[in-house]
This record gives C-alpha cells, structure tokens and sequence, in this order.
C-alpha cells in the first residue's frame, strides 16, 4: 500500500496519510479504508458518507459542499478522481501493460494471454468479469499489487471518447486491436465511427513508442507501415495457426474449435512474444486453453453452447459458424442484439437468414427483436418457459444454442438448463 499511500496522499495534499486501501462501496467498507463515493444516473455515493464513516473509513472526498467533513477532502468531481487516482497510481508501478479493444474477441484474447504469461512468468493480473469500461478500468488498475509485472486489461466502449480516456488511464505498453464490427452502432452511427473510437487506443500506444497489434484491415492502412507496429494477419489450417514475428515463421497447432477463432488466437500469441516469450511455452499454454465464453455443458443427452454472455453481428456470425462446425440435430435460443440503432433490424434480418439456412430443428426467439421474426422461429420469452419447452423437445435435438445481448436474458434460461 506504500505507493498508493503516497499517491494518494499527494492527490489530497495530505501528507503522511496512510489508508489500508480504498472503497468505492460502503456496505464493504473496511476500517481505515479511504472512501470514494462514485456517482451515477440512479445513485450518488455521497449519500453513504456517513455509513462509510460509521464503519471507521479513514478519509473520503466529495464534490458537494452539504458533505464536508473533518476527514473529508473536497475535489471537482468525485468520479474525475477516481479516474485520476488510478492513472496515477499506474504511472508509478513498473507493471507492463497491455490493453485489448476490438468489436468482439477482447475477453477470449486477454484470457488466453494472461494464461500464456503467468503460465511464462508466475502471474498476471487481468480485468475481471466485465469490468472494461471506465469505472471497471480504474477498479482494476487499484486493484493491482505493487510487484505485479504484467496487467491484461480490456477497454470497452458505448460512448465516444471513453476508449481514450481509458486508454490514458492505463497507459499501456502494448496496445491491441483486434477487429472494428458494428457493435455499438446506436452510439457511433457507422464503422468509421467505431474505428476512430478503436483506433485512439493505436495512436496513443504509437505516440509512447510501445508495440501495437493491428488487424489486416483496410481501415488501419495508416498504421501498417508505423514503427512497432504488428499487423494480425496470420493463417489459420486445419489444426494449425502460422503467422510471422519479425523475419520468423511461427506455427502454433490447436484444436479445431480454436483454430475457428484464429485471428484472437494470433494476436494473444503476438503479445506473448513481444513480451519475449518463447513459442514452445506459447504452445504449451493453448494446448490447456478453453474458450471463456463459448461455454458447453450438458442436458440430459444435449450438449448445450452457452454463448448468452452478449452479442453483436460479428460475435453471432462467429457463434453460428461454430455451430454450422458441428455435427448433430441442431436448435437455438436466441435475443436481440442491443446498441445496434437504426441499423439493427438489418443485422438481424442477415442473422435470421443464417440460421434459417441451418435448418435447425426448432429456434427459439425470446423477448422483442426490431425485425420480424420468422413465422416458424418460435415467438417465447419467459425464460422458465423456455427451459419447459427444450426438456419436451430434448430427444429432437443433439445441440442447442443459447446466443443473444446480455439485456435480453438468454443467459437465465441457460441457467436453467444448467440447474443454477
């Protein structure tokens, strides 16, 4: 806690103030713990001060006068110095960052890597859940231990800007991009948008002289010939994924379900080597890799894809590929994809025609969609419904997909299923 003391310390022009760490949430608040109240559209941590107190919290700040206290510091805006508070801290670690964005494949990407470098180096910390926007970027980096040497952090978007400023507060040393698809549409209007969100994360790794990780993508041309700059454009066979590190011919050999997620494969594996690790022990770890979200369970005799976590056009795609690999009597449950604006009901009206030319046994439509449905998807939305009608239908069918955004709830059917 020594450098956070003193950064800390130096923030709230205290010096030789000592905390045991810091909270953002009173009802967890430990003693001698500074106290952050964060503020958002539905609450207002300045309203637990004194619940955060009671429980003997050391300090706290506030942006409102009505809070001022004997412990207390007041500040511009509380969630600015939050923010502020974990760049800061960043700056004086000695961690190597590396920071992944893209429209889909962050999480498989940084699960793959932070296997590969605490399989390498002995550990590595790494975003947890789905803490990659702003608040859970900052969370994250004061997280980190001291001694740490490698953080793994994702930085996510829905609003413009957000990509940058995340991107200054972790100040990464390498910098990936994996792919610019059109998620979050309502909030970018088209994929130019997207890409100068995504594209903040290259310019500013370029600019400190770190390594960055490209797509071979048309829309990153003014990139592909910068210093330091790797551009993903391995090759991906049956079992096998070949790609090039200056001047080298890497082959890395890998089962067939990853082989179909080649392009996140290559660029954890880039990082990994930028970082000076060797491609025996690179293989070694995906050879004991599995797909975080693409996750598979049983039901009775069905083997269930649990890919309810969220969904964009690309990661869909992705998911019915996947699924198209299989061999089986094949069904589905599926929810919208959000944040796609106007552009929504095209993209579902493309995924509705993928999965009709699948021929599944039966496809579940759970919730509203901004398309028409297909008169014989099956219209359905409580998720206890749902579960009844696949236990009636489980002798149809060998395969079933759970695929839609995170707001629609196909993961509490999923739960179901699995007896959660």
């Amino acid at each position: 806690m020594d450098v956070l003391n003193k950064v800390l310390a130096r923030l709230i022009r205290r010096k030789g103030s000592s905390f045991s760490g810091i909270s953002t949430d009173s009802r967890t608040i430990s003693e001698g713990q500074f106290y952050i109240p964060l503020k958002g559209g539905r609450f207002n941590g300045h309203d637990f001060i004194k619940e955060a107190l009671a429980k003997k919290a050391a300090g706290y700040v506030y942006d409102d006068e009505a809070f001022a206290g004997p412990s207390g510091y007041r500040v511009a805006d509380t969630n600015e110095f939050y923010f502020l508070l974990a760049g800061k801290y960043r700056r004086a670690l000695k961690t190597e960052v590396i920071a992944i964005t893209g429209s889909t494949g962050k999480t498989t990407v940084k699960e793959l890597l932070r296997k590969i470098i605490r399989d390498a180096f002995g550990s590595c910390a790494y975003t947890k859940e789905n803490e990659n926007n702003l608040f859970g970027v900052a969370k994250t980096l004061l997280a980190l231990s001291e001694k740490e040497r490698y953080l793994v952090i994702e930085l996510g978007t829905n609003k413009k800007g957000e990509i940058k400023k995340e991107t200054k507060m972790c100040d990464p040393d390498i910098g990936i991009c994996l792919n610019i698809g059109p998620g979050h549409l309502e909030f970018f209007k088209s994929l130019k948008g997207v890409y100068r969100e995504k594209a903040s994360l290259v310019s500013y790794v370029l600019k400190k002289r770190g390594t960055v990780i490209i797509p071979d993508d048309s829309m990153f041309e003014e990139f592909k010939n910068a210093e330091n700059v790797l551009v993903n454009s391995g090759s991906k066979d049956f079992e096998k994924i070949s790609l090039n590190f200056k001047g080298r011919r890497i082959n890395i050999h890998v089962s067939c379900k990853l082989a179909m997620f080649g392009e996140n494969i290559t660029a954890a594996v880039l990082a990994a080597l930028v970082l000076g690790i060797e491609p025996e022990t690179v293989q070694e770890s995906i050879a004991s890799f599995s797909l975080p979200r693409l996750r598979e369970f049983k039901f009775g005799k069905i083997t269930v894809i649990d890919d309810s976590y969220n969904a964009n056009p690309a990661s869909f795609k992705l998911a019915l590929d996947y699924l198209d690999g299989m061999k089986g009597r094949k069904a589905l449950v599926i929810g919208r994809m959000l944040e796609l604006g106007s552009a929504e009901k095209r993209y579902e009206t493309e995924i509705f025609e993928r999965i009709r030319n699948m021929s599944p046994v039966f496809v579940v439509a759970k919730g509203p969609f901004a398309a028409s449905v297909p008169g014989d998807f099956i219209k359905m939305d409580d998720p206890r419904k749902i579960a009844g009608y696949i236990s009636l239908r489980a002798a149809d069918i060998d395969i079933l997909l759970l695929k839609g955004s995170h707001g629609t709830e196909v993961y509490k059917a999923a739960h179901l299923l699995k007896g959660d």
